[in-house]
This record gives C-alpha cells, structure tokens and sequence, in this order.
C-alpha cells in the first residue's frame, strides 16, 4: 500500500481473522446480470502484538515464526525482521534516503521490496537480508503479494499486474471492480485467490478480480 493515508504508524499489530470465503472468477466480459456487489466481511480480533510507533508501514507480512515489514518515507524505508511476541528487532536493511520504500513480498529464499516512485525493485536474501540483484519497472509501485507463479502488484489504480518473479517484467494486468464500478485498490492473497481490499472504519470489503484488461 501506499503511505499518504493507508500506512500511518499504529501503537499494536492486530492480527484479523475473518469469513473470507465466497466464490468469485476472472473473466473477460461477464454478463452484467451476474455481477454483484462486493460482499462487506466480518472479522474477529484473534491477538495483539507490540509495534513501533517509528515505523511507517508499507508492507507486511508474518513467515517462519517472524513479522516481516516494509516502511516507507524518504529516510527512514527499511525492510525488518521482528519477533512477534516482543517486538525485537532481529534484522534490518535500510534503504538509500532517496527511496520511499513500499509493498515487500517474499518470493522462495528471497524478499522483495519495491519502492514508490524510484522504479526499483530490490531483491534480499531473507535468511541475511544481502542485497543480491535489483529490478526495474514502470510506474508507481505500491502494494505486492503472489501467487505460486507469479508476483502481484498494485499502483493504486484499479489494476492489478502480475508480474515474472525472474525479471519483474508484466505477465498480464487486471481491472477491479466493486460491482460494475472501478475502484482503486489494495490487496491481500487468502483462500487461493487475489483479492483486493478496502478497509474503512470497522468495515473490510473484499473485491475478487472480474475483468482482464491485458493478455
């Protein structure tokens, strides 16, 4: 996701869990009388855990026993490793004080975090966080999840591009919808499926993919 609005610091991590299940597909033209509106979820606090008021987050997520995270902002992007129940930071990367780190992803042995407008791609080795190639695009870059083939991209816009974990370079792109309405778009990977979100106040509204927008 990205920071002007969607990334401020929080005072505790909250993990969700929710009914996330509902049947959706990807198709070229869908007849309109079969589109329905998002459904809005539900979700149940399930635990708390500390985090940083320092880190602006951009990108998360939890592997092996460890939080991963992304932070944003001119100065201060970094990719951490982090024990959950403590909050200890057990590894850190930080990025040059041009970039504005965004969504990270992990992909094998490796991690990847992409940055706003720099149009650069960094590739880390997770069990070191060594540097061990860099990737380009065009584009903003905000939010970043997978499949088992491919890597996931949001620019804030309604599409979603997938993407060659090899070269970063697109495989095919994707339109959002809400409905028959475009909406722009952060997204999350649960139950096999991309999925984009929109979180506002108590409310979390899950939005499949319909319509391909590119081969």
């Amino acid at each position: 996701m990205n920071g002007r609005g969607m990334g401020a610091s929080c005072v505790g991590c909250v993990i969700l869990a929710g009914a996330l299940a509902f049947a959706a597909s990807v198709s070229t033209r869908p007849a309109a009388a079969d589109i329905q509106p998002a459904p809005t979820m539900g979700y149940t606090v399930v635990a708390r855990f500390p985090h940083s008021m320092a880190s602006y987050t951009e990108g998360f997520f939890y592997l092996d026993g460890l939080f991963y995270e992304g932070t944003g902002l001119e100065g201060h992007s970094a990719v951490l490793a982090i024990q959950p129940e403590t909050g200890k930071v057990v590894r850190k990367v930080e990025l040059a004080p041009e970039y504005f780190g965004e969504g990270i992803v992990d992909w094998g042995a490796s991690i990847y975090e992409w940055t706003w407008t720099s149009h650069i791609c960094f590739v880390y080795e997770r069990a070191t966080f060594r540097r061990v190639k860099q990737l380009s695009y065009t584009g903003e870059g905000w939010g970043m999840t997978r499949t088992k083939e491919q890597i996931v991209t949001s620019d804030g816009s309604a599409n979603l591009t997938f993407r060659d974990p090899e070269t970063f370079s697109t495989v095919r792109t994707i339109t959002v919808h809400d409905g028959l309405a475009v909406v722009e778009s952060s997204m999350s990977w649960s139950l096999s499926r991309v999925r984009s979100t929109r979180i506002s106040g108590t409310r979390i509204k899950s939005r499949a993919p319909r319509r391909t927008t590119g081969t």
